[in-house]
């Protein structure tokens, strides 16, 4: 255990939080001057929302400005055009200029769940690195920025390493997501004072390469008096994995969404409801705004009743305490009094003749692919009305409101609309 003077690093302690840190003595330094520290937490507009994975480095920043200091959000509107290398074992897709539009959009609406924006001293504010890397000309970045970034360090860095290492494709395109967002950490600190990054462990390479590239520019364009230069820094949490060890994410096709379009509350209720029972504090500690002792007192009960509370808090972070108490209603109708009437009614509108029922799995998102559907289905993973179906062609045209049950924990009250 630290012995830490700031409130915030003594809450990730005991949160879990922390992971990895530049400098933990200077930050605990920063973070006890009785003045609001300003942080940046970026994501790239590659979805159309936010996901779990995403919100364990964002509840990191959520307490930070709950202990009284200044997030800013970074939406990579440049950086999302080139795609980061950081923990992938391939190129991300190329998207268009209007998806990335609109997925910004639908990213802000999830990150304001979470984070406060306004005018106010502690209140966040919201910007875009496309907003001063779109005049940039390509010569003026290899003369201003390039001489000062390595590539030998570069190389050194783990992301880097583990794609060479495997000889997967890694473009020159993504060798340059480093650069931009090393130089967004510069801009950041010298418009807004920001000292401090905030990341999931998979970006610890570029954050590093951000409080080089910062450290180098200040003193090369003498733009602090020597002596007085606040030490920028980077703090990073552990990443949120699931049973096989991947990734909680949109390319791992395993993300739960934090956009009520995409994954109602209810379905958002379950994830948490049905997680192992190793998890459950680890998560109640993230995922939570209960304090450590009332996460202790929730411990000390029934494991099954501290899940319960886990789903409720969550939720009611996520989609708000009315769709939480809904959420919680419905799972012990459910699997508690086995109560048909509570199930989530979806609609299935018959399109293009698509009326097998591996088109209306992947159609309604309770599978990310036709392939993952005829799995599920194959592996006598769906049953309709209770009874087991295994043919993937079952024409659900057959029936017009079913009960449909996905693995043994999601079920369904279904109407077909011609």
């Amino acid at each position: 255990m630290n012995n830490f003077k700031s409130k915030f690093l003594q809450e990730c302690e005991a949160r879990g939080f922390l992971n990895q840190c530049t400098n933990l003595e200077e930050l605990d330094k920063q973070l006890s001057c009785g003045f609001p520290v300003v942080a940046y937490w970026g994501t790239d507009p590659t979805g159309a929302s936010l996901h779990t994975g995403h919100l364990y480095s964002l509840m990191m920043i959520r307490l930070f400005q709950k202990c009284g200091n200044k997030p800013i959000i970074l939406l990579g509107g440049a950086t999302g055009q080139i795609g980061d290398p950081s923990g992938k074992d391939k190129s991300r897709p190329m998207m268009s200029l209007e998806t990335l539009e609109k997925n910004k959009i639908g990213i802000k609406k999830s990150i304001e769940k979470f984070i406060k924006f306004g005018d106010g001293e502690t209140d966040a504010i919201l910007v875009d690195n496309y907003d001063w890397w779109k005049d940039v000309k390509y010569l003026d970045l290899l003369r201003e920025i390039g001489p000062h970034i390595s590539v030998n360090r570069m190389l050194t860095f783990e992301s880097v390493k583990q794609r060479l290492e495997k000889a997967d494709h890694m473009s020159f395109l993504e060798f340059n997501y480093m650069i931009l967002q090393s130089y967004d950490f510069y801009h950041l600190n010298k418009e807004y004072g920001c000292t401090l990054q905030l990341c999931g462990a998979d970006q610890w390479g570029n954050v590093v390469a951000g409080v080089e590239l910062v450290r180098k520019l200040q003193f090369i364009r003498g733009e602090v008096e020597q002596g007085k230069r606040t030490e920028v820094l980077g703090l990073s949490t552990s990443l949120l994995l699931d049973k096989n060890g991947k990734k909680f994410g949109k390319s791992e096709g395993n993300a739960v969404w934090l956009d009520e379009n995409l994954l109602d509350s209810y379905e958002y209720f379950q994830f948490f409801r049905n997680v192992d029972d190793f998890s459950v504090e680890k998560l109640l500690k993230v995922y939570t705004d209960l304090s450590i002792p009332e996460i202790q007192q929730v411990m000390s009960a029934d494991i099954n009743e501290a899940k319960k509370v886990l789903a409720f808090e969550a939720t009611k972070l996520c989609h708000g305490e009315e769709n939480a108490k809904k959420a919680l209603y419905q799972s012990q109708e459910i699997f508690e009094n086995k109560s048909i009437d509570d199930l989530p009614k979806l609609d299935y509108k018959v399109q293009n003749d698509e009326k097998f029922l591996f088109q209306m799995l992947k159609n309604l998102n309770l599978v990310i692919s036709n392939g993952e559907a005829k799995k599920l289905i194959r592996g006598n993973g769906i049953r309709i009305n209770d009874e087991k179906v295994n043919d993937e062609n079952f024409d659900i045209l057959k029936l017009d409101n079913f009960k449909l049950s996905v693995g043994k924990k999601k079920h369904f009250l279904i109407k077909i609309i011609l």
